[in-house]
C-alpha cells in the first residue's frame, strides 16, 4: 500500500516534532544535572558545618530538600517527554 503525500508529510512533521522534543529534553537533563550537582555541593557544605548560624542552616537544609524533590519530579517528567518524543519518530 502506497503512502499518500499527506501521510508522508504528516510522518515528516511528526518526526521533526519528535527530534525537537528529544533535543529539548536532552538539554533540560543537562541543566537539571547542573542544578542537582550545585544543590549537592550546598548540602555537602551544610553537612560539614560551614554555616555557623543555626537558623540559616535549617532554612538552607529545607531549601536543598525542596530543590532535590523538585529536580526529581522534573527528571521524571523529562523521562516521559523523551519517551513521547521517541514514539513520534517513525522507525
Amino acid at each position: 500500500m502506497m503512502e499518500s503525500e499527506i501521510d508522508i508529510l504528516r510522518n515528516r512533521q511528526l518526526a521533526m516534532i519528535g527530534r525537537l522534543l528529544a533535543g529539548f529534553s536532552h538539554e533540560l537533563k543537562n541543566h537539571l544535572a547542573i542544578i542537582k550537582e550545585s544543590n549537592g555541593l550546598i548540602g555537602d557544605l551544610l553537612s560539614m558545618g560551614r554555616v555557623e548560624n543555626p537558623a540559616l542552616q535549617t532554612k538552607l537544609e529545607k531549601v536543598t530538600e525542596t530543590i532535590n524533590r523538585r529536580t526529581l519530579m522534573i527528571a521524571e517528567m523529562t523521562k516521559h517527554l523523551s519517551g513521547f518524543a521517541i514514539g513520534m519518530t517513525p522507525p
